[in-house]
């Protein structure tokens, strides 16, 4: 068996092997991991969920993705990942929330805006705060039923969240840009006025598309993918996204918005 080929057999086997894996009880899970030197396996406990579920933190795909080996192409490791040329990458706030120190940063703001989308990217512009316990960022970095919420308290507003996320890779690389956000968008006039709209900032355009959106007040998984080349929605390594209440403020009953998890997917 020739080199490529003994690696496409490894990686279909690890593959097949995380798949079983993921599906039997604590004492038999086993999770790929690296540290600062190596790539290895660590026995550890099992998650509350699979890990694209993502209600922790430490819980990690080895292969992001599906390996696609090409003759003269190797497995690597790649930002502390064990991969074979993955297809796919996930950012959300697990990692350089608020511009921690690294390359892959990512930001949050709140909370309310007098435009349903705004019409300026940086809008609004109130930054999550990290001096609380958890902070406000710790709220958001995995699907776990805590929330980062907002209320709205001028007449005209809605309730918003705005999120930036720094993308390693090469605009020219990416084929499609995938969007998820779970929260709730409800409104103190009832049922109506509930929902919410989740945004992609187009620097084209110069404005926000809408990526999906929901009439309930209850919480919801909103997901989207670009409609027009990746590189309308990538300026300066940045891309927008925007999760906005879809009613205003009238001056006695307010716009809410509650984020608990925000993560964007980049397929090259």
């Amino acid at each position: 068996m020739n080199k490529i080929n003994m690696i496409k057999t490894v990686t279909v086997l690890i593959m097949v092997t995380l798949t079983l894996t993921l599906t039997i009880a604590a004492s038999g899970w086993q999770q790929f991991r690296t540290d600062g030197a190596n790539a290895g396996i660590a026995a550890d406990s099992a998650p509350v969920a699979a890990p694209d579920d993502m209600t922790t933190c430490d819980v990690q795909i080895a292969l992001q993705g599906a390996a696609d080996f090409d003759e003269g192409t190797e497995p690597g490791n790649d930002a502390g990942y064990l991969h074979g040329l993955a297809n796919w990458t996930r950012y959300d706030f697990c990692v350089g929330a608020g511009g921690e120190d690294g390359a892959e940063k990512k930001w949050a703001y709140g909370k309310q805006t007098s435009g349903n989308p705004p019409t300026a990217n940086n809008d609004p512009n109130t930054e999550f705060s990290t001096k609380y316990s958890p902070s406000q960022y710790d709220k958001i970095k995995v699907d776990d039923g805590v929330f980062k919420s907002d209320v709205t308290n001028a007449n005209g507003n809605y309730a918003v969240h705005r999120f930036n996320f720094t993308i390693l890779e090469s605009t020219a690389d990416i084929s499609k840009i995938n969007v998820t956000w779970n929260g709730t968008g409800w409104h103190d006039s009832g049922t109506q006025y509930n929902g919410t709209y989740l945004y992609i900032w187009n620097f084209t355009s110069g404005a926000y598309e809408e990526l999906a959106h929901t009439d309930s007040g209850a919480e919801v998984t909103l997901t989207g993918e670009n409609a027009s080349s990746a590189s309308n929605y990538i300026n300066s390594d940045n891309v927008t996204v925007l999760a906005e209440q879809k009613s205003a403020d009238d001056g006695e009953d307010h716009s809410h918005i509650a984020t608990d998890y925000v993560k964007l997917e980049v397929t090259r």
